[in-house]
């Protein structure tokens, strides 16, 4: 597609891992993520669980949070997590639903979803995921500038071994970004994104490190190869 047509811009809205109620899902895109945004092209949003724009989404949170701490002192209180899937292509051609493309939607579960061709409905549902995606919203996820040039060497390991079970190469092509105070924001890829943005960690909006899901979604990255099909 790309051959095709050199000005194709892929924008992706999804979960963080600090988001996400869906564990295995997320494994397999953090271990494809090197091939989504070397290969692909794609430039890929995580949401953040508690967006800048978390009370306009969700304007019973203050409520929900005070529920929760009822029940537990410190309870961390609610997050937001993205279930819609929605689509826009060219401006024109909409689609939403809770379908997703996979056998147990198609075949198990009561899934549907609206394709809708209508310009101004598509410009609206565009404007809705492209605010989650503002860095105040969501964090980037982009190449690493390796030392000593070695961006290109640690792309193709990657992606190597990104093929076979073992996770044997430690250090990942890529990791999230969140965009530096005052600067302006522009896409990865724009010669100013790295003096821009500045890593926020392969795993954002966590407190501490190694926790119990953290520590399964390595393990589920690293024997998940042969399962992607499967899952």
């Amino acid at each position: 597609m790309r051959a095709e047509n050199p000005g194709l811009s892929i924008r992706i809205s999804s979960n963080s891992f600090a988001s996400t109620d869906n564990i295995l899902a997320y494994s397999a895109n953090y271990r494809l993520r090197g091939v989504y945004v070397g290969q692909l092209g794609l430039q890929v949003h995580e949401f953040m669980p508690r967006p800048a724009a978390l009370r306009e989404l969700f304007p019973r949170y203050d409520v929900m949070l005070a529920r929760a701490r009822e029940q537990e002192a410190k309870a961390p209180g609610p997050i937001l997590c993205i279930h819609a899937k929605s689509l826009v292509v060219d401006d024109r051609l909409a689609f939403v639903g809770s379908y997703n493309l996979d056998p147990r939607s198609e075949n198990l579960n009561t899934e549907i979803g609206l394709v809708i061709e209508d310009e101004a409905y598509a410009r609206e549902l565009r404007e809705e995921i492209e605010a989650d995606m503002h860095p105040e919203n969501s964090w980037v996820i982009a190449k690493r500038v390796m030392p000593l040039r070695l961006t290109a060497i640690n792309a193709m390991a990657d992606g190597l071994f990104s093929r076979i079970p073992a996770d044997v190469w430690p250090i990942q092509n890529t990791t999230s970004y969140e965009l530096k105070p005052g600067a302006p924001e522009v896409p990865p890829g724009h010669p100013d994104f790295h003096q821009n943005y500045r890593e926020a960690g392969s795993f954002p909006g966590t407190e501490g490190m190694l926790s119990t899901k953290e520590i399964l979604t390595r393990i589920y990255k690293a024997v998940g190869s042969p399962l992607t099909p499967m899952l």
